[in-house]
């Protein structure tokens, strides 16, 4: 018989996340994920009583761990607006991570398009904590991975070096007054990709950001924010993905029961429109946010940040 080559794959496998432990209501699932691979997505699918339903219905919040160091920190309903964000309506009980963002290959003209992917060679855990909602009655998750065994590097020598161009995720809360409020306490340790927002009542009016005295970013009203980034693709309600209307005049359109309900970002600043990380904001000294609020509530910034390692 002739010998059978065992060749090694180069290209992206997929396949099941085995030993999500502790899916119980109320509590702490968790998962230790292999190391010494590269992922480049993660997908968990959440029934309750063996029926699809909202992932944020089943876990509300998802934390991941490398080495024990908090790399995301974000709540569900954050992780679906992120997707409609870019244009991706999940699947009903679907709660995709993306790492290497499959909306973005396309934006990425000078750079690979993997270049977010998480590389875990070498690295000792990457755990990944879901909270498990404790209205939920039999919840269950499963999951998928996609991976390859490549490295991040920027050459084929032996002295090449690991290039990490991970993105974290982390939100941040304040008490806002009906009027402009100023925040400087968000972190600037790291290149800032983008600051995501929501309020928990009435709307965000105006946004100005000031990068150590320069002015950065500044919108007089909402719908200049949403016209600034509505034209790289982002979206911020439903019309940026239906633009057209019956004859007899506008409607809201029933999403399929097979899809999550679309939910979107009160405001933004999103510094790589064009998906080139090296366009991150960086900043020496202080980073100064003026949010208008027109109700006093509390506005929350989820914040992507690109630490170039897997730091906090």
């Amino acid at each position: 018989m002739p010998r059978l080559l065992q060749l090694r794959n180069k290209g992206r496998q997929v396949d099941q996340i085995n030993g999500i432990n502790g899916v119980a209501v109320g509590g702490t699932a968790s998962v230790n994920m292999p190391t010494n691979q590269r992922y480049h997505r993660l997908t968990f699918y959440c029934t309750d009583g063996g029926v699809a339903v909202a992932a944020a219905n089943v876990i509300t919040h998802v934390r991941l761990l490398v080495g024990g160091v908090v790399i995301r920190d974000i709540d569900t309903v954050d992780i679906m607006k992120l997707c409609n964000l870019n244009g991706y309506i999940p699947r009903l009980g679907e709660l995709p991570i993306f790492f290497t963002e499959p909306f973005l290959t396309g934006g990425q003209i000078n750079e690979p398009s993997d270049v977010t992917s998480w590389d875990m060679w070498g690295q000792t855990t990457f755990q990944v904590q879901l909270t498990i909602s404790g209205g939920a009655t039999t919840p269950a998750v499963t999951g998928w991975m996609e991976f390859d065994f490549a490295e991040n590097l920027d050459s084929d020598g032996p002295n090449a070096n690991r290039i990490l161009q991970i993105v974290s995720q982390k939100a941040f809360s304040y008490p806002t007054a009906a009027a402009q409020n100023t925040i400087t306490t968000q972190p600037i340790n790291f290149p800032i990709r983008r600051i995501l927002m929501k309020v928990a009542a009435g709307t965000i009016t105006q946004i100005q950001a000031k990068q150590d005295g320069n002015i950065i970013a500044n919108f007089q009203t909402l719908e200049q924010m949403k016209q600034c980034y509505r034209q790289y693709g982002f979206r911020f309600q439903q019309e940026d993905f239906i633009q057209f209307q019956n004859a007899t005049g506008p409607a809201p359109l029933a999403v399929y029961p097979t899809l999550e309900t679309p939910s979107y970002f009160s405001g933004a600043l999103i510094f790589d429109v064009d998906a080139r990380l090296w366009k991150d904001l960086k900043v020496a000294q202080n980073l100064i946010l003026y949010i208008t609020t027109s109700d006093a509530t509390t506005l929350t910034l989820i914040q992507e940040s690109v630490p170039n390692a897997y730091a906090s």
